[in-house]
């Protein structure tokens, strides 16, 4: 992530946003208008106080606390009020990423009504893409930490919440939700922009809540948005495991960092390793796992690595060949996903097959292989709402309709069938019924469009 660098085509800031004292060009080349005084002495001058709460727990933390985000200094004079739900995506510096305490900046205007209250959140950006012209964006998704209703006051006011301990990624968006405030002006509560961060960086737009999830908005004319924040945080423990021998098999316990997911292999010589599953440390820091494998006696070595993926690892657990030459493989992985399984022959072009589901967390998969072909399989998981679809092959018949094979979960409810010929301009061209796992849709109208790429949309 990269200081004041904006992310595509951003709309806009919304009506509801409210942008207070932009900053003049100069005082010399508007000799006419003074410098605008920055926003401690302008409250002041109104007589209103400077509020620092703190948040305090009993939990003690011994590792020293490092500071890897800072954002108080380069102050822009401006601050943003809205109802929604709002904040700001970050980038963190140095390595340790368990958070010990954050600060945030709060502005409570004077005749802000009484029982104002702030809740703040941090999420994983992992949520559905927001696409734009030549970027795909994920948005805030996971939620990584929620504090309870905070106290605004009137005036600035400085909000530290402390003695926590919140395992987090290298970037995250943090947000804010303003309950009680008022809309009109003297009534409103907000957020202070300050940019370019002084430690780790920040995108010049912000996020906000609507109606359909997070959409990016920026600040009237190009002011990089990025509000008052610090945060310090603390190394992650290492990750142990140990493996211990029972009559059912070998138990693999790992403990680490709170929200992390390891990947478990095992391998009989250690050249060759097979992975067997995944331990997800999603509330303790101490996960295990059972591998009724062992059982057979022969010994066996055990590893982990870290999936860049939590909560969304899917296991290949095992490929067993038959005598005709048919791959069966058998998947594990989160509940109720759709995945795109790809195959390869060489591990560097990938080709989809086909969409695998693993409604109770498991799934089994026949590919039959051509005679002394070797194949390699993958799978991924589409980012973004909806259902997955694949289209798996098309074909033009002799009258000139073209016939499309797709893989879908099965539904009552069609699903739309659009095509293009510039991938600007999509048309619809009729509907797709999955009764099965496996449809076909004949576009009749294909012969007057003899260059036609289509999609498949709910």
């Amino acid at each position: 992530m990269t200081t004041g660098v904006g992310r595509g085509n951003v709309p806009s800031s919304m009506e509801t946003q409210i942008v207070l004292r932009p900053v003049p060009t100069s005082p010399s080349s508007n000799p006419a208008k003074k410098p605008i005084p920055s926003l401690l002495q302008f409250m002041r001058r109104l007589g209103l106080a400077s509020h620092v709460l703190g948040l305090l727990c009993t939990l003690h933390l011994s590792a020293p606390a490092e500071l890897i985000y800072d954002n108080s200094t380069n102050y822009r004079a401006y601050y943003v009020s809205l109802q929604e739900e709002f904040g700001d995506e970050i980038d963190f510096t140095g390595t340790a990423r368990v958070i010990t305490a954050m600060t945030f900046s709060v502005l409570g205007e004077t005749n802000l009504p009484p029982n104002v209250s702030a809740r703040f959140r941090i999420y994983r950006n992992n949520g559905p893409i927001l696409p734009f012209e030549s970027v795909n964006i994920p948005t805030p998704g996971e939620l990584l930490y929620e504090s309870t209703d905070i106290a605004i006051l009137p005036g600035p006011q400085n909000i530290r919440i402390a003695d926590v301990a919140v395992p987090v990624p290298n970037f995250v968006t943090w947000t804010i939700l303003i309950r009680g405030a008022g809309t009109e002006p003297g009534t409103r509560a907000g957020l202070e922009v300050y940019h370019p961060p002084t430690v780790g960086s920040s995108f010049r737009d912000y996020w906000v809540r609507a109606a359909d999830g997070f959409q990016l908005q920026l600040l009237e004319e190009g002011v990089s948005a990025s509000f008052a924040a610090r945060f310090e945080a603390i190394p992650d423990p290492p990750v142990v495991m140990t493996v211990t021998n029972n009559p059912g098999g070998s138990l693999i316990t790992i403990t680490g960092p709170v929200g992390t997911e390891h990947v478990l292999e095992s391998s009989t010589d250690n050249q060759h390793w097979l992975t067997v599953g995944t331990i997800r440390l999603l509330t303790t820091g101490e996960g295990s796992f059972l591998d009724t494998a062992s059982t057979d006696g022969t010994p066996r070595l055990y590893r982990t690595r870290l999936s860049p993926y939590p909560g969304s690892s899917v296991v290949l657990r095992d490929i067993q060949t038959s005598t005709n030459g048919t791959n069966t493989l058998y998947f594990a992985g989160p509940r109720n996903t759709a995945q795109i399984l790809e195959v390869s022959e060489d591990r560097v072009h990938w080709k989809p097959i086909d969409v695998i589901y693993l409604l109770f967390g498991v799934a089994t998969y026949e590919d039959k292989v051509p005679t002394g072909v070797n194949r390699f399989y993958r799978t991924y998981h589409p980012t973004g709402r909806g259902p997955v679809y694949l289209i798996r092959g098309i074909r033009r018949e002799p009258g000139g309709s073209v016939v499309i094979a797709a893989s879908g979960l099965p539904d009552l409810k069609p699903a739309i069938v659009e095509a293009t010929t510039d991938f600007r301009t999509w048309t619809e061209v009729g509907t797709i019924q999955f009764i099965t796992p496996q449809a076909e849709f004949r576009d009749t109208t294909a012969a007057a469009n003899p260059a036609r790429s289509y999609r498949i949309r709910r």
